[in-house]
């Protein structure tokens, strides 16, 4: 019994101890980054981690040396007792810290949400501002549509009218050309048919002058042929 007390002392002694000041070390460095505004939990867990792994390591030190001693089997017993409870505590300690760093993420998560919300709801008055000024430009574009609407329908008997109009000065201008070319073309062939009297007449004149030419030639002749030779031979 003495024996069994004096191992699970030592044993404590052991262990208890260094897990002690991990766990401190552990909770310092909480304590130093909540202090600067975080905590490293990656850090805190490769604590526990340490603790965890020295524990194991003291465990497999005093399983070997209660193979030595008289009472081997209460031996291990008190050793996985002190294990365990060793172990529970740093699991304890991971669960606490997979808490804190999930309410720390919720925290932010919160915050932020909270951030956005304010600037969202401090942007407001401006968006509605921006929704007023393009629905007023909206509205004013709408009238001014609907004026030239309303004034197009208003000119649409005047725009038939002049429209008709046009066509009618256009009508009145086709008919002038075609009756110009019209009378164009009369006049040319009028033009053509004098200048063929013309020359029809110049024709009948030359051959009116010919003819008398040749007939004042016969009579010459012919005149010539009846009268009497004169004695001096003239």
């Amino acid at each position: 019994m003495g024996m069994q007390l004096h191992f699970r002392l030592s044993w404590a002694r052991l262990v208890r101890p260094w897990l002690a000041m991990l766990l401190a070390v552990s909770a310092w460095n909480c304590q130093a980054a909540t202090a600067q505004g975080g905590r490293d939990f990656d850090a805190e867990r490769n604590t526990l981690d340490a603790a965890r792994q020295w524990t194991e390591y003291r465990f497999k030190e005093a399983e070997h040396a209660c193979y030595d001693r008289f009472f081997v089997n209460a031996c291990l017993n008190k050793a996985e007792d002190i294990r365990r409870e060793a172990l529970q505590d740093i699991r304890r300690r991971e669960i606490a810290v997979n808490d804190a760093e999930r309410a720390q993420k919720a925290a932010i998560r919160d915050r932020e949400a909270a951030i956005r919300k304010a600037q969202y709801e401090a942007e407001q008055g401006q968006r509605d501002a921006e929704a007023r000024r393009n629905q007023a430009a909206f509205d004013e574009k709408q009238r001014a549509h609907a004026m030239r609407e309303a004034e197009r329908a208003a000119e649409a008997p005047q725009r038939a009218e002049n429209a008709a109009e046009h066509a009618r000065k256009q009508a009145d201008f086709d008919a002038k050309i075609r009756q110009a070319h019209e009378e164009g073309a009369r006049k040319a062939q009028e033009r053509a048919r004098n200048v063929e009297a013309f020359e029809q007449k110049q024709r009948d004149a030359q051959t009116r002058q010919q003819q008398l030419e040749e007939r004042r030639e016969k009579a010459k002749e012919r005149a010539e042929k009846g009268q009497p030779r004169s004695p001096l031979g003239n």
